[in-house]
């Protein structure tokens, strides 16, 4: 079972540094969502803030990015591309433009559809070509 950062409750009142995984990874995963991009953390500063190494958080950003991609339930989803999305959404949100936050997702899924249905299509054609090749008089067996 994946687990859901999104619904991992990040404690107000306690120190940072004794966060536990979960919560250590949740408050990555709204910050990076907040910034638009994992590439504008400091993972130094935020090892010293939750006392771990800077390689424990780049780990921790690497699991949230499989995290979103398994949660999106295919590879076009990235950590990068999630963050900027929900950046804009919540951007034009507070700016009131409902609409445009909802075209913005609804966009998103369309992209999503039109990747799986390339996906499809060039693994059609990967299939033919094999057939054909093995139907051909001049293969070697």
């Amino acid at each position: 079972m994946t687990e859901d950062y999104r619904a991992v409750e990040v404690p107000d009142a306690k120190d940072p540094a004794e966060y536990s995984y979960r919560e250590r990874r949740a408050e990555l995963l709204s910050l990076i969502e907040e910034a638009g991009s994992p590439r504008l953390l400091n993972y130094a500063a935020y090892g010293r803030r939750y006392d771990v190494s800077r390689e424990q958080v780049r780990k921790d950003v690497q699991r949230l990015g499989s995290y979103l991609n398994e949660a999106a339930d295919d590879d076009a989803a990235t950590l990068e591309g999630e963050a900027f999305l929900w950046r804009c959404a919540r951007e034009l949100l507070e700016d009131e433009e409902y609409r445009k936050a909802a075209q913005t997702f609804l966009d998103l899924e369309e992209w999503r559809r039109q990747s799986d249905l390339e996906d499809l299509l060039e693994r059609i054609e990967a299939l033919e070509q094999e057939e054909r090749e093995s139907e051909s008089p001049f293969r070697v067996k």
